[in-house]
């Protein structure tokens, strides 16, 4: 089954094909030939795959998890193998944009945390209840984790923890 997704930092459209037929390599070898890179606003690349719409740019990565989705110690191995692309050993800091409704099993975290370049989480909600989703997920995760009203927030946060480790 095919997916449109498409490109922000380039005006083209791109087809990304589910796991089964392309792997994240492959869609990492298309980026590098097509010349994907951008400087606008420090995007690297924007991907549309099943469980979420993730943009990476030079020090972070925003990532939308789509409607009724449940998130998966797979999900994060996909994750994985696209951060390990685009920063290798670079920090970076995952900023959540909770705009859609699903569910997170929080000991996903636990693994996260393990990430060693994966140096702080910030969601990003005004929802009521992700205050309370906010606390238990916290409890799990080992490193730097804040929740955000807003984008703007999130990201000056990121900034004071990028430049706490350089």
């Amino acid at each position: 089954m095919e997916r449109q997704g498409y490109c922000k930092t380039h005006s083209r459209a791109l087809i990304f094909i589910r796991r089964q037929k392309y792997s994240v390599l492959d869609i990492y070898s298309y980026i590098k030939v097509s010349n994907f890179y951008s400087t606008q606003n420090n995007m690297i690349a924007s991907y549309a795959l099943d469980f979420c719409d993730i943009d990476v740019y030079t020090n972070y990565a925003v990532v939308v998890i789509h409607e009724g989705i449940t998130t998966s110690p797979e999900n994060l191995k996909e994750f994985q193998k696209l951060i390990d692309i685009h920063y290798g050993d670079k920090p970076f800091v995952y900023i959540s944009h909770r705009i859609n409704s699903f569910s997170i099993n929080p000991s996903i975290h636990l693994e996260s945390s393990k990430i060693p370049n994966l140096v702080g989480f910030a969601i990003v909600s005004d929802h009521p209840l992700q205050k309370k989703q906010f606390k238990i997920e916290k409890a799990f995760f080992s490193k730097a984790f804040q929740l955000f009203d807003t984008m703007e927030a999130a990201l000056k946060w990121k900034d004071e923890i990028i430049r706490g480790i350089d």
